[in-house]
């Protein structure tokens, strides 16, 4: 990814949704005590990666020699016990694409790369190593038609050069400090023209999990879950153990020939990794419920708009729960309408949905005033005040 944005950034726009009460933007306090304030930009030292004016585009300011490396621009983030970040780009290489980025990014996307980013005194970095986070250990992709035969293996069977990119893992904190992150992104054509870098290009969820140790510095891979995810969903359970769920294998669900019941669907199946064995096992009919262990469809928010309230590629907030402890809410904002493929603009829609399980798991949902812009995957973050931080995203869905 390109250097040129500054310390992370991943912080594009900003936004403060007041989630109770509900309030005009205009009656927000402008005071930086109340909404913060942004210090001036600072910039991982060393040369600016070239590439953009080989391809035409304006430069990014002063170049290194040909060949130098892009600086990571901050997909994701994780403040590390000791107060520095630890953070990962995503889709590694895209300024090398001349012409078209469905035909081109197979081949051209590289692996994804890592830094620790230290603010005490004058910002300073270091590299993890790998620094790819073990992405050039490589991956086995699931690919539609698995082991062709010859003549057909360079069309159809065709690896690119980023078999297991950090982009699109999703990460939790172990209780020990360490970062755990599950799924990721293998790069391939499938089908790809031979001798050439073109074909139609295909970002696999991986079955990849790995963990970054902050103390060692070092990122070492685990013990593989049973199903490709692309952006999955973590949750740790009591135990310290991780609960998978969701998540894409395939860009465009198709038919699998090997999974049959799997085809066209996204990843419905969950898992379980256990700390003590270091292993994945699957949930068969994964239990909302334990005195039940079924799940129990509840409504579907907006129900009563044109649309049935779906959206994709929103985020989702738990907010502050209060005694009894009996009514868990939830703030959902942004996204795309509709379900997959969904619509191409991105949404100013927020609502807030809550479960009341002192009453029979009563469903209710009410919506907030929207967002100032729209937001494609931006990501939420819970203030110590209730508020939501809304941050980065796009408006509308490119890929």
């Amino acid at each position: 990814m390109r250097g040129r944005l500054a310390f992370l950034p991943l912080a594009i726009l900003i936004l403060l949704v007041a989630v109770a009460p509900d309030l005009p933007a205009a009656s927000v306090a402008a005071s930086p005590a109340q909404i913060g304030t942004f210090d001036l930009p600072f910039v991982e030292p060393g040369p600016n990666c070239p590439p953009d004016a080989i391809n035409g585009q304006p430069g990014d300011g002063p170049a290194g020699p040909a060949g130098t490396p892009c600086k990571p621009a901050a997909v994701s983030a994780a403040v590390l016990p000791g107060g520095s970040i630890l953070y990962w780009d995503g889709l590694e290489g895209m300024e090398d694409i001349k012409y078209s980025t469905a035909l081109e990014y197979g081949k051209a996307a590289g692996c994804d790369e890592s830094r620790v980013l230290s603010l005490a005194g004058a910002p300073s970095w270091s590299t993890p190593r790998p620094n790819d986070g073990t992405c050039s250990l490589g991956y086995q992709p699931t690919y539609l038609v698995p082991n062709p035969p010859a003549p057909l293996q360079p069309i159809l069977n065709q690896q690119g050069n980023a078999p297991d990119a950090l982009f699109c893992s999703s990460l939790v904190f172990l209780r020990n400090g360490t970062v755990f992150t599950a799924g990721g992104t293998d790069y391939y054509n499938e089908p790809g023209i031979p001798g050439t870098p073109y074909g139609a290009v295909e970002l696999e969820g991986t079955r990849t999990t790995r963990m970054f140790n902050p103390a060692s510095g070092r990122w070492t891979r685990l013990a593989d879950m049973g199903y490709g995810r692309w952006y999955p969903s973590l949750v740790t359970l009591p135990s310290g153990d991780i609960f998978v769920a969701s998540g894409v294998t395939k860009l465009v669900a198709p038919v699998y020939p090997q999974q049959p019941q799997n085809s066209f669907t996204n990843v419905k199946q969950t898992e379980t990794y256990s700390l003590a064995s270091g292993a994945w096992s699957y949930n068969g009919s994964a239990a909302d419920d334990p005195a039940t262990t079924t799940w129990v469809t509840l409504g579907i928010p907006g129900l009563a708009g044109a649309a049935p309230g779906f959206r994709g590629s929103t985020f989702s907030i738990a907010l502050p729960m209060s005694p009894p402890y009996s009514q868990a809410s939830f703030l959902t904002a942004g996204g795309i309408i509709g379900t997959t493929p969904g619509t191409y603009l991105a949404t100013t829609d927020s609502r807030i949905t809550t479960i009341d399980t002192a009453n029979a798991d009563a469903f209710s949902w009410r919506a907030t005033s929207p967002l100032n812009n729209a937001r494609w995957y931006s990501t939420g973050v819970l203030l110590p005040d209730g508020t939501v931080f809304a941050v980065s995203g796009a408006d509308r869905d490119e890929v």
